[in-house]
């Protein structure tokens, strides 16, 4: 049992998904330990919202990695516990990060965050719930690493989709209107990772690919990932010469 075992496909899945879950945790961390230089909270919640984005994708990694080296699998409620139950609170870190960063008034900022905070909580309690005493809701084991989830999961997913897609459009908005350009750039970058991730993740919900497909949604989701970083912290060098040629 092992590598041998596997199909070009499953190869190629796995190792593409470990790519981009890996350049996501890096990122996140890179985020989150720059709290460290600039003091700002808000950069620990949106390094944290990014690492929880990519969980959705770390059963199939977790899988992969442990049936390459020791010839096994993981079973159910663990896979679907690490595609879910870190979902809910990555919203909120995104939602509290956001609110912090666009909104001035403190009043609004804890008015959304509280929302999803009474969204999210409940349906994590829920979860966990479900997942250690009638699994089958929330989903199943399917093809050698991958999982298929029901519909309860699969409308929270597109609601946490469509809740970074809206809120990361007008967060990008807001950094364009800036004055400083790089500020501006910044927000693109922004903009185009969330656009990147949105088309990506969605593609990899509806849809069955072949080799070339699969290679093409994970890179996609790995470069939302550089490009959701580059949106809080472009290097100068970058800067620089984004700004000479516009």
């Amino acid at each position: 049992m092992g590598i041998e075992e596997l199909s070009q496909l499953d190869i190629i899945n796995g190792i593409f998904t470990t790519i981009f879950v890996i350049v996501s945790l890096i990122v996140g961390l890179k985020i989150l330990i720059k709290y460290f230089a600039y003091k700002q909270k808000q950069l620990i919640t949106v390094g944290l919202a990014w690492m929880s984005i990519a969980t959705p994708w770390l059963g199939n990694v977790s899988s992969f990695l442990l049936y390459i080296t020791f010839g096994l699998r993981l079973e159910l409620i663990p896979y679907l516990f690490m595609e879910n139950v870190f979902v809910p609170l990555g919203i909120i870190f995104w939602i509290y990060s956001f609110a912090t960063l666009v909104f001035q008034d403190s009043a609004t900022m804890k008015k959304i965050t509280v929302v999803f905070v009474l969204i999210c909580i409940p349906y994590d309690v829920f979860l966990i719930i479900m997942l250690f005493t009638n699994p089958e809701v929330i989903g199943s084991l399917e093809g050698m690493f991958d999982s298929h989830h029901e519909i309860i999961p699969n409308v929270f997913r597109v609601f946490g989709i469509f809740t970074v897609l809206i809120t990361g459009i007008l967060f990008s908005r807001a950094s364009m209107k800036s004055k400083d350009p790089t500020v501006q750039w910044k927000g693109r970058f922004f903009l185009i990772g969330i656009i990147s991730f949105t088309i990506a993740a969605f593609l990899d919900a509806i849809l069955t690919f072949g080799p070339l497909g699969i290679i093409f949604v994970r890179l996609l989701l790995t470069s939302s990932a550089i490009e959701y970083y580059l949106g809080f912290f472009l290097p100068d060098l970058i800067a620089n010469k984004l700004i000479k040629q516009k």
